[in-house]
C-alpha cells in the first residue's frame, strides 16, 4: 500500500518548489502513508515507538532527509517527542482531539554530550551525521561519547535516525549498532519513476534487517533487502530542504572536566578488547589494508601505538605482506581469526 493523499498545500508548494510552509496532515494519512505489500513490519513490532537505531543512506536528494522528516512527523503524532538538528513542523488534526501544532525540539549537542536526562521517551534525529561521527576518528571523544549514548537508548526508552550519504563514512561502533539500515532513491531518478513522479514525490527505500530485531532474522543470515515506496509529497513544506547546518559545530570537540585524567602513548593503555572488536569489524569489510590506511583509519598516529597494532592483528591470525614498498595486513575473519 503506497499513500497518495495530498495536503492542503501541496499543490502550492508544487508550484513554487520546496519551502518551509507549514502542511495540515489528518492522523489516518500520517500512519498508513508506508506499507511493504509483501511484509507487514507492524507485525514485527519495528516502529518510531521503538527503541532502535535507524540508518539511513543515499546519494545527494535520494530523500534521506525526507524520510528522516517523516520518521519525526510519526514520532510526534504519536505524542512523542522528537529532538532533531533541523526544524519539523506540522499541523495535526485528529478525530477525537483538536488540532494541535505539532514541532521538533531543537537538538543541541552539548546536551547531547552530557546525556541530559531530558532525553527519554522519543526520537533523536540527525542529518548529515558523518559530520558528527566519522570513521576516521572513531577514538574522538566526542564519538566515545556519541556510542555510549546510543548504546543506552532501551535504557531510556528512545529511538535513533540519522542520516549519511555512505554508512561506511560514520563511525563503526555506530553501524554495529544500527539496527535497520535504508537505502534511499528519488524515483524520479531513475529510468521507471522519470516520467511518473516529480522530484521529491516518491522515495524508493531497499531495507535491511541487519540486527534480526525488525524480521526476527539479520542481512547477515538471510541477504534479504525489502524494497519499499515512500509517498512523501504530503509531507513537503514540514521541513526546509534547503536548511544549513552548522559545519563549525560539527568540527567542535568535546572538552571533558573530569577529576583524573590520564593521557599516555604507551602501548599498554590500549583498550584492547575494544580494539580487537574494530579490527574484526574492518577485516569483515577488507580482508587486506595497507598499513597506513589501516592506522589512518583507526585514528592511530603514535609509533608505538602502530607496532602494537600490528602486533594485535598478528596475535589474532593475521599476517604482513609486503608488495613492492607497501605493508599490508591480511586476516581472514572467517579462517584465520583466533580469539
Amino acid at each position: 500500500m503506497v499513500m497518495t493523499s495530498e495536503s492542503p498545500t501541496t499543490q502550492q508548494i508544487a508550484k513554487t518548489g520546496y519551502f518551509t510552509q507549514m502542511p495540515v496532515l489528518h492522523e489516518d494519512q500520517i500512519c498508513p502513508s508506508v506499507g511493504l505489500e509483501e511484509f507487514d513490519p507492524d507485525a514485527y513490532g519495528a516502529d518510531v515507538d521503538e527503541p532502535l537505531i535507524w540508518g539511513l543512506s543515499g546519494v545527494r536528494g535520494s530523500g534521506k532527509s525526507m524520510t528522516l522528516c517523516f520518521f519525526g512527523i510519526k514520532t510526534m503524532a504519536i505524542d512523542m517527542p522528537v529532538w532533531s538538528n533541523f526544524p519539523i513542523k506540522y499541523q495535526l488534526l485528529s478525530h477525537h482531539k483538536p488540532s494541535q501544532i505539532k514541532e521538533s525540539y531543537p537538538l543541541y549537542f552539548k546536551d547531547l554530550f552530557a546525556i541530559d536526562p531530558k532525553f527519554t521517551g522519543g526520537m533523536i534525529i540527525i542529518d548529515e551525521y558523518q559530520d558528527w561521527a566519522n570513521s576516521y576518528a572513531f577514538m574522538t571523544t566526542q564519538n566515545k561519547l556519541l556510542n555510549s549514548f546510543w548504546a543506552q537508548i532501551r535504557k531510556n526508552e528512545l529511538s535513533f535516525a540519522y542520516a549519511a550519504k555512505k554508512l561506511r563514512w560514520i563511525d563503526l561502533k555506530t553501524r554495529e549498532e544500527t539496527d535497520i539500515e535504508i537505502a534511499c532513491r528519488d524515483a524520479h531518478k531513475t529510468r521507471e519513476g522519470r516520467r511518473q513522479y516529480t522530484k521529491g514525490e516518491m522515495v524508493y527505500w531497499k531495507i535491511r534487517d541487519l540486527s534480526g530485531n525488525w524480521t526476527g532474522m539479520s542481512y547477515e543470515d538471510t541477504g534479504i533487502e525489502y524494497e519499499n515506496k515512500f509517498a512523501a509529497q504530503f509531507i513537503w513544506g514540514a521541513y526546509d530542504t534547503r536548511q544549513r547546518f552548522d559545519i563549525f559545530e560539527a568540527m567542535r570537540g568535546v572538552k571533558m572536566d573530569l577529576e583524573k585524567v590520564v593521557i599516555s602513548d604507551k602501548e599498554e593503555q590500549f583498550n584492547k578488547e575494544l580494539l580487537e572488536q574494530q579490527l574484526l569489524a574492518l577485516f569483515r569489510e577488507n580482508q587486506r589494508w595497507k598499513s597506513t590506511e589501516l592506522y589512518y583509519t583507526l585514528g592511530i598516529t603514535v609509533p608505538i601505538q602502530k607496532t602494537a597494532i600490528s602486533r594485535l592483528v598478528k596475535d589474532m591470525g593475521g599476517k604482513e605482506v609486503y608488495k613492492g614498498n607497501s605493508r599490508f595486513l591480511e586476516l581472514n575473519v572467517n579462517t584465520d581469526y583466533k580469539e
